[in-house]
């Protein structure tokens, strides 16, 4: 005998259907959700947020949080959200994005970091979505323009893919901001040996100690360096040997006029005595 479910159990199915349904399509405020042949888009452009919105539906394929004041984004930022194929970050506040931001986005084909407050980039935040996208062979992309890179050590992995003709990170205005010798230029020039990280010295360690990277020009001295004591002595027996050489040429100069003098005053005395001689004799 077949069973029938009563018409309270149908609309109780019923209910409980339409709920997760709808809580799972529910739009986040302020932003606006758009349907589009199956494929979910929510965008929360130019609202004025400051953390990616934690109530985005579990659908959403596209999503948009370009133009706002976000500063970070974290490893739960986008937790649940499976079906993610692209992200829009550009002109926001971020400084930084955690290493699992992205990690566990298995269709992940696009993300856009541009205008923000980046000044560097782990290699490992979108290594997981790379390699997933090559599994599947799909496309993957980042683009990073506008950004205040800070390009030294850190930066050297993204600085060889660039130079290597990267099909997953975009070069274009990509350019360094720090350290000062190489604001603006763009990092797929820079030499790889040139982006150095500066020792642990403190808070007054100037990094331009590696101006040398594109000049060979030695700065003059703007003032004359003291002399340190091992100096000062070797300056000071250096003054006494000159005037201790000085006396003794004087001395032999001396010596040597007074012998000559005497030498000459001998043969001008043999000179004059045959005269005297032959004046006795006539007398």
């Amino acid at each position: 005998m077949a069973v029938v479910p009563n018409l309270a159990e149908v609309f109780l199915l019923l209910t409980v259907f339409i709920a997760v349904s709808a809580a799972d399509t529910t739009c986040p405020s302020p932003c606006t959700c758009t349907d589009t042949y199956g494929e979910l888009t929510v965008s929360c452009s130019g609202q004025g947020l400051t953390d990616i919105p934690s109530n985005i539906p579990s659908s959403v394929m596209w999503l948009n949080l370009q133009y706002n004041n976000i500063t970070r984004v974290s490893r739960s930022s986008f937790q649940g959200l499976q079906n993610l194929h692209g992200v829009n970050l550009a002109n926001n506040n971020i400084k930084h994005i955690s290493t699992s931001a992205f990690r566990n986005l298995q269709h992940l084909q696009n993300v856009d970091i541009s205008g923000n407050q980046l000044s560097t980039l782990s290699e490992g935040v979108f290594n997981k979505s790379i390699t997933t996208a090559r599994q599947d062979q799909r496309n993957f992309f980042v683009y990073m323009a506008n950004n205040p890179w800070n390009c030294d050590c850190k930066l050297k992995w993204l600085a060889a893919k660039l130079k290597d003709g990267s099909h997953d990170y975009s070069d274009r205005l990509v350019t360094c901001n720090q350290p000062q010798y190489l604001t603006g230029k763009e990092l797929k020039n820079v030499p790889l040996d040139r982006l150095v990280c500066a020792p642990n010295l403190g808070a007054g360690f100037n990094v331009l100690d590696r101006m040398d990277a594109f000049t060979t020009t030695t700065p003059l001295p703007t003032s004359k360096p003291s002399l340190r004591e091992p100096d000062r002595y070797r300056t000071d027996k250096m003054s006494f040997n000159i005037a201790l050489g000085t006396a003794g040429a004087v001395i032999v100069i001396i010596v040597v006029g007074v012998k000559m003098h005497e030498v000459y005053k001998n043969k001008c005395s043999r000179r004059q005595q045959p005269v005297l001689e032959d004046l006795e004799t006539l007398v």
